[in-house]
C-alpha cells in the first residue's frame, strides 16, 4: 500500500518559498501554534487530491496564479507574481517503486492516470466545517442531507457498476460521475416508450441499487464494530 513519503510546498498559503515535509512514518501527529501552517498543510492535501475531480485543468491551476490576478488564488501573498507555486507529493510502496505527482499553474499530472484518483476514493479527508454543515439548521428546518452528500461524499463513493451512457460512451464507477449524468436527464427528452427513455430508467435503477448496497454495507460494518468491538447491541 502506498504512503505519503514527502510533501513539497512552494509559495502555497503559509509556506513561502520551497519547504519539504518528511512524512516517512507510520503515523503523523500535526501540532503547533495558531498561524504556524497546520491548516495550510490540510489545504495542500485537500487541493491536491480534489484535483482529480476537476473537469477543467484551469480549475486547478487557478490556485497557483498570482493573487493580483485571481481572487481564488492560494499562492503565498509574499511571493512575486512570476515566482513558481506548487504542491508536490512523493509516494512510496517500496523503495524500488517511488511515485511523485505535482499540481501548479503549469503542471497538473494527478490526472494522467488513475493512481491519485484511486487513493482519493479511499481517503477520509474531512474538516470540521464539513461536519458542521450536517448540523447547520434551525429548529423549524427540515434536515436535508443530500446536498451535503452531493458535495462532500459522492466524489468518494465507488459503485459496483461502471457508467455506460445512452450514447454508448463510458464513464466510471464514481457515484458523482453517475449522479451528474443522471440529474442532467436526456436532451431532447424522448417519449416514455422510446428505447432511450427505457434505457435511462434502467440506469436510474442501477444507480439506486448500487448506492443502496453501498450504504447498507456501511451500516452492516458499523453494526459489526458496535457489537464486536464495543459490545453495544444496537
Amino acid at each position: 500500500m502506498y504512503k505519503i513519503k514527502e510533501i513539497k510546498l512552494k509559495n502555497f498559503k503559509f509556506f513561502y518559498r520551497e519547504r519539504s515535509l518528511d512524512f516517512d512514518r507510520k503515523h503523523i501527529l500535526l501540532y503547533g501554534e495558531n498561524g504556524s501552517g497546520k491548516s495550510s498543510i490540510y489545504w495542500a492535501l485537500y487541493t491536491f487530491f480534489q484535483s482529480v475531480f476537476k473537469h477543467d485543468v484551469r480549475q486547478v491551476q487557478k490556485y497557483f496564479l498570482p493573487t493580483t490576478t485571481n481572487e481564488e488564488s492560494l499562492k503565498n501573498r509574499y511571493a512575486e507574481d512570476n515566482d513558481d507555486s506548487y504542491i508536490e507529493i512523493h509516494f512510496e510502496n517500496d523503495p524500488s517503486d517511488p511515485r511523485a505527482k505535482k499540481i501548479s499553474n503549469t503542471t497538473v499530472n494527478t490526472r494522467t492516470d488513475k493512481f491519485i484518483e484511486e487513493i482519493t476514493l479511499t481517503s477520509d479527508l474531512i474538516d470540521y466545517k464539513s461536519i458542521f454543515n450536517i448540523y447547520n439548521f434551525t429548529n423549524k428546518s427540515k434536515v436535508k442531507l443530500f446536498a451535503y452528500f452531493e458535495k462532500h461524499l459522492l466524489p468518494f463513493i465507488k459503485l459496483n457498476t461502471p457508467l455506460v451512457k445512452i450514447d454508448g460512451s463510458r464513464g466510471s464507477q464514481n457515484s458523482e460521475v453517475w449522479w451528474n449524468y443522471l440529474k442532467d436527464g436526456l436532451d431532447p427528452y424522448p417519449g416514455i416508450y422510446a428505447p432511450e427513455y427505457i434505457a435511462f430508467q434502467g440506469l436510474i435503477s442501477t444507480f439506486n441499487d448500487d448506492l443502496e448496497s453501498y450504504l447498507n454495507t456501511i451500516t452492516e460494518t458499523a453494526n459489526s464494530y458496535l457489537n464486536d468491538r464495543f459490545k453495544e447491541e444496537f
